[in-house]
């Protein structure tokens, strides 16, 4: 790993329990958003990655970093798609084919022989288990590859 992934990786687990107050707003999230160009409340997961890559000392430049789309769009605009993830990387998530859905860092990644990846993560505005998105939390899953774009801001070798 990369001091960057190590500092990156630390800045994220740092702020796991951070909770909502209110629907997408809380202090830390409302100065996430804002550091990405929004206002509170607003979904909250890439302006929670882009903080944390800021904190890492990341000097990257997406124009919408805090929107999953905006990500992806920087990652292909910059060749920084990758097609097996490691650990450091950010994990774009698409579960219905529309827009991108989600965004997290990866803290570990095992690539099946069923196309698809199990991940752990650290994500913002997501939840552990079912219910409403509210807060920084460690997840687990297991994913088709087809629906997962993963992002390496550093050393990219496919």
């Amino acid at each position: 790993m990369t001091t960057f992934e190590i500092k990156l990786l630390a800045a994220a687990a740092a702020e796991i329990g951070v909770h909502e107050h209110e629907p997408n707003a809380g202090p830390k999230i409302d100065a996430w958003l804002h550091a990405a160009g929004v206002e509170s409340p607003n979904p909250w997961c890439a302006a929670f990655v882009f903080a944390m890559c800021k904190k890492a000392g990341w000097k990257g430049r997406v124009e919408h970093p805090a929107s999953c789309d905006g990500w992806l769009t920087w990652a292909k605009a910059n060749g920084k798609l990758v097609a097996r993830p490691r650990i450091g990387d950010l994990v774009v998530y698409n579960w219905d084919g529309g827009a991108q859905d989600h965004i997290g860092i990866v803290t570990s990644a095992r690539a099946m022989s069923s196309g698809r990846f199990t991940l752990a993560t650290i994500e913002g505005n997501t939840n552990i288990g079912h219910g409403e998105s509210d807060g920084v939390y460690r997840r687990a899953r297991t994913i088709e590859a087809a629906k997962v774009k993963f992002i390496r801001l550093y050393a990219v070798t496919a």
